[in-house]
């Protein structure tokens, strides 16, 4: 069995900056995000799923938990004498 792996070429904005990003995906995530995004082009369905990801609600929700969980853990510093 042979898996087809498709190198894809993200463009992100960060400030006023223009980044390029690659990430291997099997064919099948990237046909799979394309129909859920109802778009034709990977250039559209890695935009609807950054922008999604981005500003989905349910993501901020497991952002705020992880960084609650992550101060419950840090240790206290007591300032030397």
């Amino acid at each position: 069995m042979v898996i087809m792996m498709v190198m894809v070429l993200m463009v992100v904005r960060r400030g006023d900056r223009v980044v390029f990003a690659q990430v291997p995906l099997l064919r099948s995530q990237l046909e799979a995000l394309k129909r859920r995004a109802d778009v034709s082009t990977t250039k559209d369905a890695l935009q609807a799923a950054v922008d999604h990801y981005l500003t989905c609600p349910a993501t901020e929700e497991q952002e705020q938990q992880e960084e609650e969980e992550q101060e419950w853990r840090a240790p206290e510093r007591r300032p030397r004498k």
